[in-house]
């Protein structure tokens, strides 16, 4: 199934009440198959160039150390912080887009729709955050940035 019991529950009365719904988002982008999943391959160039720059832009290039990388000398959770902290393990400085697919699923994209749209009527125009991961991509459907909608890597 493509929506387990738990997530029809949860969708139970989500949907327009104030009559601001805009039916256009519940269409189907037109790069989508209608009558199966499939993971499509991401070949526009005006696309993956759109998607490196918001790998780029996205990334902090130094200082981007986390605890969860642990030492360069005795790997995670092999010695004391104080180690840790002088010996940080080295982390990209930047990623490389090498391949991009697109999921394809007209039935998640529905759900989607009704969600993104239930949470924008909810929460009105109130953004909350500038994510650098907010912008658009070329032909995809736009972001709503008024939701705190951005994508994710």
């Amino acid at each position: 199934a493509l929506v387990t019991a738990d997530e029809k529950d949860a969708l139970q009365g989500v949907g327009p009440t104030t009559g601001s719904f805009n039916s256009s988002m519940a269409k189907i982008p037109r790069c989508m198959s209608l009558n199966r999943w499939e993971m499509v391959p991401v070949t526009d160039e005006e696309v993956l160039k759109a998607m490196q720059a918001l790998l780029d832009s996205s990334h902090k290039p130094e200082d981007n150390w986390t605890r969860d990388r642990g030492c360069a000398l005795h790997g995670r959770n092999g010695c004391e912080l104080s180690c840790v902290m002088k010996h940080k393990a080295q982390v990209p400085s930047k990623f490389s887009l090498v391949k991009a697919e697109r999921n394809s699923n007209a039935a998640l994209w529905r759900m989607y729709a009704t969600t993104r749209s239930a949470i924008a009527e909810e929460v009105g125009k109130k953004a909350m955050l500038d994510a650098r991961s907010s912008q658009d991509l070329p032909g995809d459907e736009p972001l709503m940035k008024e939701i705190n909608e951005w994508r994710l890597f």
